[in-house]
């Protein structure tokens, strides 16, 4: 399976999969997608890497019009068994930075179904602590070309929920095009995606570009659409 970018997050989630909508209330991130899958069950693995990211608003609407952040990453895995952690650099007013530190559980169930079950914590440089989501994600193989993909989270201390549906298509080793809905009652908002990624160096430098939309009902409700580019470099790692 090709590597794929967030979320944050979560994607989440994590996707999860760093997240696509910094510019909304609260960064949210799914399991994370630049991470490949290791399965292995007595194998440690560890891969490190950077992601600029630049975001442009093509209507207007709250928030920055465009931004450029800065994610790093590290993970650590052993087996179907992994730790993740994120630093992302935030265009935000209240805080320079938030961390995402992700405990986490993946594997197959059968040939053509895959899951991952974690926990991730949210935290930010002046705020604190902000919240923890408990996600499970399963991506099942449709064809040779295509995928689809469910990720549900909640947040524990009150009971809000994330709901992710994507599907996405693989042309070759290098081109992946995806597109998602997701709705996150945590911060609010409603967000539609489609992209494509690219891989300039055999796995190591993932490109993303993508289109996006999304409603932020705690800031009016104005429906905004951006156009979001990101490029990964694993600095370490196979």
């Amino acid at each position: 399976m090709p590597r794929q970018f967030h979320k944050a997050i979560s994607i989440i989630c994590l996707l999860a999969p760093g997240g696509v909508f910094a510019q909304t209330a609260e960064q949210t991130t799914t399991a994370p997608r630049v991470m490949a899958q290791n399965t292995s069950a007595s194998e440690w693995s560890v891969e490190v890497g950077i992601s600029p990211k630049f975001y442009y608003r093509l209507n207007d609407g709250p928030g920055s019009a465009e931004s450029a952040e800065f994610e790093a990453f590290a993970e650590i895995a052993y087996g179907p068994a992994y730790f993740h952690a994120l630093a992302l650099s935030l265009d935000d007013p209240r805080d320079d930075a938030q961390f995402e530190l992700t405990l986490g559980h993946r594997g197959d169930l059968t040939d053509k179904l895959a899951y991952d079950a974690y926990y991730t914590r949210f935290l930010r440089d002046e705020t604190g602590d902000v919240r923890g989501e408990l996600h499970g994600r399963f991506d099942y193989s449709v064809s040779d070309p295509w995928r689809a993909t469910v990720d549900l989270g909640v947040e524990p201390e009150r009971g809000d929920w994330v709901y992710k549906l994507e599907a996405g298509y693989t042309f070759n080793d290098r081109l992946d095009a995806y597109a998602f809905v997701e709705q996150d009652d945590i911060p609010d908002y409603t967000g539609y995606e489609i992209g494509a990624n690219y891989d300039l160096d055999e796995g190591n430098a993932p490109l993303d570009a993508s289109l996006l939309s999304y409603v932020n009902h705690t800031e009016g409700g104005d429906t905004i659409f951006a156009v979001e580019i990101t490029l990964s470099r694993f600095l370490l790692g196979d």
